[in-house]
């Protein structure tokens, strides 16, 4: 039997894509309200001995898609029924892109309860961090231990960052002065016409939004929560 076409696409092929379209934009419509996470098995690989990174952070910036990975330091009881977390080695992967990213100058911070925060920065050829947590993050066997990565992205080397300065500013104004001569210019935080160049209005993860950056945190600032910055790890052994 012949199947009735429908220009290039057989009419069944054609309600098929249809009905694939909808439910994805049905999808999308609901991807905020949804909670997306990811598990990290602490168990897997830790009886070899055996370097294992688990990916932790996914995002692009500056057109380049990256990846933050981690390993778990940590020992058990001598039951065996309770995991104690005492560092995270963290490695960051360019997948595609022209810019490299790599982590800022600063060392991760975590808020004690299940924040982990890091700085990231456009051209760093930094690619490897660590943190040692002050006091052990207990997990009992069985149970899961929810940890939040956030990113927090530093401006590229050459531009000027003042976070009072730019929260004031007219963002429909040039800034006055030449742009700064360097090889990549910062598409993250400006944009430019021409001779000109303007100030972005700064997006949650990015140093100076709400005044944030790792040094407030160390003082007690709380980090805002909308998504693309951060990612949910539930940790389990």
């Amino acid at each position: 039997m012949k199947i009735p076409m429908n220009g290039d696409y057989p009419v069944w092929m054609a309600l098929l894509l249809l009905s694939l379209t909808l439910k994805i934009n049905n999808t999308m419509q609901n991807f905020e309200d949804q909670e997306l996470g990811t598990s990290v098995n602490l168990g897997y690989g830790q009886a070899d001995k055996e370097s294992v990174y688990h990916f932790l952070y996914g995002s692009e910036l500056y057109g380049t898609l990256f990846g933050v990975f981690g390993r778990f330091h940590f020992d058990r009881s001598a039951d065996g029924d309770l995991c104690r977390i005492k560092k995270v080695s963290l490695k960051l992967l360019n997948y595609r892109g022209n810019v490299n990213i790599g982590f800022s100058r600063h060392s991760p911070y975590y808020d004690g309860e299940k924040n982990v925060y890091f700085g990231v920065k456009g051209t760093r050829k930094s690619y490897k961090n660590k943190y040692s947590f002050k006091s052990p993050i207990e997990i009992k066997k069985g149970e899961r231990f929810p940890l939040v990565f956030n990113r927090i992205l530093y401006p590229l080397p050459g531009f000027n960052f003042n976070v009072g300065k730019w929260n004031s500013s007219d963002y429909s104004e040039p800034i006055e002065g030449d742009i700064p001569r360097t090889r990549v210019f910062d598409s993250e935080f400006y944009y430019r016409n021409g001779i000109d160049h303007y100030k972005r209005i700064l997006r949650p993860g990015m140093v100076g939004y709400d005044g944030l950056s790792i040094e407030s945190l160390e003082e007690g600032q709380q980090f805002p929560s909308p998504r693309c910055h951060h990612s949910f790890v539930n940790l389990f052994f």
